[in-house]
């Protein structure tokens, strides 16, 4: 009864959701749209460059982790124009480290994570800037995991040192909210799309190191209650290494990548991509994932298909990505790639309204990172 009473008063809170997810779809109406990115660095790097798009699609933010100064793109999705181009340390004066990034729907607010050698200061930490402006707005906000709000006016983070959930205002940093979780392990990740339900994911480490749980919470934002908890056990033969997560809009479902094996073998199975129900831990799909890498994929918001790059061991190559069924698990469509050898993306996004697919790959034997966005046929 209790479970009963959970899930509708789940359903009742999506159906109150503000919609704040309006694609602006491209200017000619299914045409392909390519978003050159530039080149990233003097010296030949690996290191793909981190993108988001802002929730009502208006703005991509780019910002580079490559062997020169890391850069900052901002470009206006609709006309493929950038509007902003610096170096992030001209800004924060520190570097960066890397990870996600996230910038609010007017593009006036971009999250990114720095790090400093100064002697007593944390290494790592969170700060906002306005990249339109290039004025550095909140710096150094101690923690690993954060999200910035569509509207770009506060920020939900785990404060490490106290170990739970808290959202500041910005740019004063005041605490509006503090939430009722409390972590028991040192580091916590966090999904949010608005101010109606979070998702904290803990990632809880066994004695012999060879199985993790991953504990799936999920709370109400205005009543500051939790509406389910969910205990995924991920047995893995690498050690601890590290994992990525997404999830549908409504978070209902949980799309999980992490390592499964260490072995040297590239036509091991070394990378899994797992679907979870996050009310149950219930794996819904599992997708095996050949060699190594920064593995691109995406759930779709709807929670009824996720896209993702499967390798071919019989051909040693990348396949084209490729839009399969979360029921099914069956191929449904495929991006319409021309390149004969087809390169491996670092990022694989689905526009809010399911119409899109924004895909960034490395051209082959260059530093030239592309952005392209596909009209999707299904």
């Amino acid at each position: 009864m209790q479970k009963l009473f959970t899930y509708l008063l789940f359903a009742a809170l999506l159906a109150g959701c503000n919609d704040e997810y309006t694609l602006i779809i491209p200017a000619t109406e299914g045409q392909v749209q390519d978003y050159y990115l530039g080149d990233i660095s003097t010296i030949p790097s690996t290191s793909p460059p981190s993108l988001h798009i802002s929730e009502n699609g208006h703005y991509l933010a780019s910002v580079t982790l490559s062997d020169g100064p890391s850069q900052v793109k901002i470009i206006d999705v609709q006309s493929g124009q950038v509007i902003s181009d610096f170096p992030l340390r001209s800004v924060t004066g520190e570097g960066f480290m890397g990870g996600n990034v996230q910038i609010s729907n007017d593009g006036k607010a971009l999250l990114v994570y720095t790090y400093n050698n100064t002697p007593g200061i944390p290494a790592f930490t969170a700060a906002i800037i306005n990249p339109i402006e290039k004025k550095l707005i909140v710096k150094g906000i101690r923690n690993s995991t954060a999200v910035l709000y569509p509207d770009g006016k506060s920020l939900l983070y785990y404060y490490d040192l106290d170990k739970e959930i808290v959202e500041v205002s910005i740019p004063d940093t005041i605490i509006l909210k503090k939430f009722s979780f409390k972590s028991t392990v040192d580091a916590g990740m966090l999904q949010a799309h608005d101010r109606n339900i979070f998702l904290a994911v803990e990632r809880v480490i066994s004695g012999t190191n060879s199985i993790e749980e991953f504990h799936i919470s999920l709370w109400h934002y205005a009543t500051n209650t939790k509406l389910s908890q969910a205990t995924v056990p991920v047995r893995r033969g690498g050690g601890l290494r590290g994992y990525t997560f997404k999830t549908s809009k409504d978070m209902s479902l949980l799309a999980l990548q992490y390592l499964v094996s260490n072995s040297i073998n590239t036509k091991a199975y070394r990378h899994q991509l797992e679907i979870f129900n996050t009310f149950t831990g219930q794996s819904i799909r599992t997708f095996p994932l050949v060699a190594s890498g920064v593995w691109a994929y995406d759930i779709a918001p709807s929670g009824r298909n996720f896209i993702v790059q499967e390798f071919d061991t019989t051909a040693n190559s990348f396949k084209k990505p490729a839009i399969f069924s979360v029921s099914a698990g069956s191929r449904i469509w495929e991006l319409p790639l021309n390149q004969t050898t087809i390169p491996q993306f670092a990022t694989l996004a689905f526009s809010s309204d399911e119409k899109y697919v924004y895909g960034a790959y490395k051209e082959l034997n260059t530093n030239q990172w592309r952005l392209r966005i596909w009209p999707v046929k299904l």
